[in-house]
């Protein structure tokens, strides 16, 4: 990969997570600034301010909704009720819990503008001959290089513990990556290869266990799909009645990157 010089908008940072049912794979990325320039020209290391609004922000859903504050947020229990995630020691109700997860997505204000991009697809999705997960994370890949490019900035990536094709599939996008036309090409042809070439580093792996972002990436992308089944008509009834359908839409409209399609208008990326 070719060397550059540290681009006039400053770096990044994306932490990404999935989250999956039989049909339906889905992965979000939230963007952190790593440096950003001031005024005078002078770089300021960023990450440390939002490191600390992030633990600022667990901290808060702890006093708000008394839960314990060291204990990872794991979307998927923590909805169900499962695990004794009350500060008394109890198990929270699915109630309590829903509560909650409302409120940590709605106070994600902290966040930069356009600072969440949501993707999935289904069985029935092909992206460049991929389906679910690989047509989820290069259909995501593309918008996050779209976006670094357009705020000319360079960036890197974390990935949560899980599928090693992450890597494979980051490391063949920085070197070929195709992107389809909404003109129907190119000139040259159909697609065209725009690979990740602000991106550095391979796709680093980290534990959601110890970070913040990653546990916030995860609810985000757990709450777009179950939205995504109630659209399928496949969420219980008893999610339903608890509007996990609506948790996604408790993100403040501002975090979310919305100009990453234009097929929903709540930003969700279909592939």
């Amino acid at each position: 990969m070719a060397h550059f010089p540290l681009p006039k908008g400053g770096m990044d940072i994306f932490y990404i997570d999935e989250s999956a049912s039989a049909d339906t794979f889905v992965m979000a990325s939230v963007r952190i600034p790593l440096l950003r320039p001031d005024s005078d020209g002078q770089w300021w290391i960023a990450w440390p301010h939002y490191y600390e609004a992030a633990r600022a922000w667990r901290r808060d859903l702890s006093a708000q909704h008394s839960l314990k504050v060291r204990p990872e947020i794991h979307s998927s229990d923590f909805l169900a009720g499962k695990g004794k995630m009350h500060a008394s020691g109890r198990a929270l109700s699915k109630a309590e819990a829903a509560d909650a997860f409302r409120y940590a997505l709605g106070q994600l204000g902290f966040l930069d503008n356009a600072s969440v991009i949501t993707a999935f697809a289904t069985s029935r999705s092909a992206l460049f001959g991929q389906t679910k997960m690989g047509a989820t994370l290069t259909g995501l890949l593309q918008r996050l290089e779209r976006q670094t490019s357009k705020e000319d900035r360079a960036a890197m990536t974390f990935f949560d513990e899980g599928h090693r094709e992450y890597w494979k599939i980051y490391r063949r996008s920085q070197a070929y990556m195709p992107v389809g036309s909404s003109l129907g090409g190119w000139g040259t042809g159909k697609t065209k290869s725009l690979p990740l070439k602000r991106f550095i580093e391979d796709g680093n792996i980290k534990s959601s266990a110890d970070s913040y972002v990653i546990q916030i990436a995860d609810m985000v992308a757990y709450a777009a799909l179950q939205k995504l089944k109630h659209e399928s008509g496949l969420l219980p009834a008893w999610r339903v009645g608890l509007g996990h359908h609506t948790l996604y839409d408790a993100i403040p409209r501002q975090t979310v990157n919305l100009l990453a399609t234009n097929k929903r208008a709540d930003g969700i990326v279909p592939l």
